[in-house]
């Protein structure tokens, strides 16, 4: 074997045995070479965890013991975003309501407030890795409208538009905005049959959903989703504040 030296001068029969000598492994001691560390820096630097004081431990447990919190706490607290000073130091009282959501709820854990937002731990941990906001994952939104509000899907914004998703793609693809997509009205049909709401005649269908400004596509929606009569529908709509024309008296 090759004869080696240290930063000191002194010399041995092999880097296995220079190592040995200052307790660390020679991994250890080539990776911190490959990570152009010098060969003092390589061979001295203390091996384990330090805390925010400068304090080295053999392991993460051992330094969690020694400020009197168990290592799965300190872990925790450091996936959360603490300082390593604040996860050694914080108490455990101040931290039982660690989880606080959107809207200013504070939780003792993360399942308590994955539960309360009927969500699962691993949907709300797939959502930060997407990097969702906490309200977006909270509240099930995967797509806003250009207002801001939040919708669980396509679908669901749409309906709300009053238009189905076909034509919210078509005009996608013809280069329309979100919003012109939304919100352009729909080409008016022939005049249909009269009908009657709430006591009261109108000439069309047409003239009920302008009346109360409802969409004719928000009405075939409502239906559709819910099981609904067209007149429940309509009901609904209303009573839901999802009349987008204003009623018309």
């Amino acid at each position: 074997m090759k004869e080696c030296k240290d930063h000191l001068g002194n010399c041995y029969k092999s880097i296995t045995a220079m190592c040995r000598a200052y307790n660390i492994s020679s991994s250890l001691f080539n990776r911190r070479i490959s990570a152009g560390k010098s060969i003092e820096e390589a061979l001295t630097t203390a091996v384990g965890c330090k805390d925010h004081k400068g304090n080295i431990y053999k392991s993460r447990g051992e330094m969690a013991k020694a400020y009197g919190i168990k290592e799965k706490t300190l872990n925790n607290r450091l996936r959360l975003g603490y300082s390593m000073e604040e996860a050694l130091t914080k108490s455990l009282y101040v931290c039982r309501n660690r989880y606080t959501d959107h809207l200013g709820n504070k939780f003792s854990s993360l399942k308590d407030m994955c539960a309360y937002h009927n969500i699962s731990i691993d949907g709300y941990e797939k959502g930060i890795k997407l990097g969702k906001s906490l309200e977006n994952i909270l509240e099930h939104i995967n797509i806003r409208d250009h207002e801001g509000n939040g919708f669980s899907s396509i679908d669901d914004m749409c309906g709300h538009w009053g238009i189905t998703r076909h034509t919210y793609f078509n005009r996608i693809k013809r280069g329309l905005s979100m919003q012109e997509a939304l919100t352009q009205p729909i080409k008016s049909r022939k005049p249909g049959k009269r009908c009657v709401y709430e006591g009261r005649e109108y000439s069309s269908l047409n003239e009920l959903y302008r009346h109360y400004g409802i969409h004719e596509y928000a009405v075939s929606y409502i239906m559709c989703r819910y099981k609904l009569s067209r007149n429940d529908a309509i009901k609904y709509l209303i009573e839901n504040g999802r009349c987008k024309l204003g009623r018309q008296e």
